[in-house]
């Protein structure tokens, strides 16, 4: 609303210099929106805790009619310089995306000579820089200029180009960023083709011949190309063995690692003192062994963050169901994901864990075959859990001699006891949920016998969960679930939805209503832009 509104008063203004009356004309507006903006609170207060939409409607729209003709009066140009670089960073740093940013950025240096000699005498307001501005990157270059020796957030990516970047593209970018290296910061790479991002790898090699302290924090190297296929005996580029990260190197002040369908030297590659371990689509013959990878845990004693997704250590030359390790104390891990594995493999990967502390659990794809043992070993091992998140998750079925078809004996019993375990659940994600996996939300958890409870005193199951962001599912089966769980005495209070969610909803003013109905008032139903969080998922993970 504020966006479509400005955009309304904005449109057809000519930024000019005011003439006295003009001046004299804004500066009335701007004591008549004071006034009414007064009139308006006290009107608000007066009937309160009533809330009045119309009433809050008008305040909005005079704040913001408010915020656009006071700017045209304000005297800016008298702020102290300090001052206006720190208007300039929040105007660079609050935007919602990265392309906005970058545009705001290059905004401020068009306004005005002054504002321009500003903005260029700060290095930080250029130390993030996207090399997504090919063929020539001349705004990505000037930008590296700009930031000086700054601390340096890069970011190399051509998964949005028509074509993927070649290694002679690379070539000229590394050529500019290495001698920068030691103070880069933030360095992800997001590259299609197999000899670009390896390129990529062989270059980072040189690190260890650096003699400037390395400042580096968070390395990401992605591969994001199709098909997805690992170098094999058919390919004839110039890496042919794989290399260690960092070519062997290693550096304190590295906390977070991320590997995206990208082969490594794991022997040689000494990852340690991490917080934040992502490995992604990484083959078994091309994963790190099972003592590398405890080796890895062991030594990040500090891990906070742990994400494998169709990514984990292999079990070459072991039988994947024995289970002859120690779980390590992991006392500060907070977040888990697991994506895209077998029963027996989720089973071996958390056996390998004791990490009581977890505030958030996210699992997905659990269907295609019996996951029950999986859930019996995780009842009561993430008692702390506040954010779960669930995709792709379906019951295995039986059909009955009348016809009737329902969850094969044993599964829906599994799950529950398994939520059942996880009280302190508050925010809870989803998409591509099969009805019945649903359904085991609205069980009853004073079914399950006496010596099988963990928590006798709970009526309901996860009994604190007041929050829900939900996609890919349908509106109806979410409205009757809410509803169902509403009968329990279990009520949301709030809801978040993505765009494309959003309009699917928007579409359909009586489902939207029924939606709404599902939340106690004054919770509401809000839009999450791309990229962020809700902000209690943010306060529950550090709860």
């Amino acid at each position: 609303m504020a966006h479509h509104r400005m955009s309304t008063i904005t449109k057809d203004w000519v930024p000019h210099e005011l003439t006295p009356d003009e001046k004299n004309e804004v500066h009335q507006a701007t004591l008549n929106l004071i006034s009414t903006i007064q009139q308006l609170t006290m009107e608000k207060e007066r009937i309160a805790p009533k809330i009045d939409g119309r009433l809050e409607t008008q305040l909005f729209i005079a704040r913001v009619d408010y915020r656009i003709k006071f700017a045209r009066i304000f005297r800016f140009s008298d702020l102290p310089t300090e001052i206006v670089l720190n208007i300039f960073h929040y105007v660079v740093w609050a935007q919602p995306d990265s392309a906005s940013s970058t545009a705001a950025r290059m905004r401020l240096t068009w306004v005005a000579h002054s504002w321009r000699k500003v903005a260029l005498a700060d290095a930080t307001l250029w130390n993030v820089i996207w090399w997504n501005d090919s063929p020539t990157f001349a705004r990505s270059k000037a930008f590296l200029e700009r930031a000086g020796n700054a601390p340096k957030d890069i970011r190399i990516d051509d998964t949005a180009d028509p074509q993927p970047m070649s290694v002679d593209t690379l070539r000229g970018l590394m050529g500019r960023i290495m001698p920068r290296i030691a103070s880069v910061r933030v360095l992800i790479v997001i590259l299609r083709e197999w000899d670009s991002v390896l390129f990529i790898v062989d270059q980072l090699r040189a690190v260890q011949f650096v003699e400037s302290p390395m400042i580096l924090n968070r390395l990401e190297l992605h591969r994001n190309g199709s098909p997805y296929i690992q170098l094999g005996a058919g390919y004839r580029g110039p890496y042919r063995e794989a290399m260690p990260l960092l070519g062997g190197s290693w550096f304190p002040s590295i906390r977070h690692v991320s590997v995206s369908g990208i082969q490594l030297d794991w022997f040689h590659s000494p990852i340690q003192n991490l917080t934040i371990l992502d490995l992604r689509k990484i083959p078994l013959n091309r994963a790190p062994s099972l003592e590398q990878f405890l080796t890895i845990l062991r030594s990040s004693p500090g891990l906070a963050k742990l994400i494998l997704d169709g990514a984990g250590p292999h079990f070459m030359n072991r039988r994947l169901e024995v289970i002859d390790f120690d779980p390590i104390p992991m006392l500060n891990l907070r977040s888990v994901a697991l994506a895209d594995f077998s029963c027996p493999y989720m089973i071996y990967l958390f056996s390998m864990l004791y990490a009581p502390n977890v505030r958030d659990l996210t699992v997905l794809n659990l269907q295609g075959e019996d996951y029950t043992p999986f859930y019996h070993l995780m009842t009561g091992k993430l008692p702390n859990v506040r954010v779960l998140t669930i995709f792709a998750a379906k019951l295995e079925e039986v059909t009955l001699e009348d016809g009737s078809v329902v969850p094969a004996p044993g599964r829906r019993e599994a799950v529950v006891r398994w939520l059942e375990s996880m009280p302190n659940v508050a925010f809870f994600r989803f998409g591509t949920l099969h009805q019945n996996y649903l359904d085991c939300f609205l069980a009853d958890p004073r079914k399950i016998p006496e010596k099988d409870r963990l928590y006798p005193q709970n009526t309901v199951i996860l009994p604190n969960l007041r929050i829900l962001e939900w996609q890919r599912m349908d509106v109806r089966e979410v409205v009757e679930w809410a509803n169902k769980r509403k009968a329990l005495g279990v009520v949301l209070n709030k809801m978040y939805l993505n765009q494309a969610t959003a309009d699917l909803i928007h579409a359909d003013r009586q489902v939207a209503a029924e939606l709404k109905n599902t939340i106690e008032p004054p919770g509401n139903i809000f839009l999450l832009r791309p990229g962020h969080k809700a902000p209690e998922e943010t306060t529950l993970q550090r709860s």
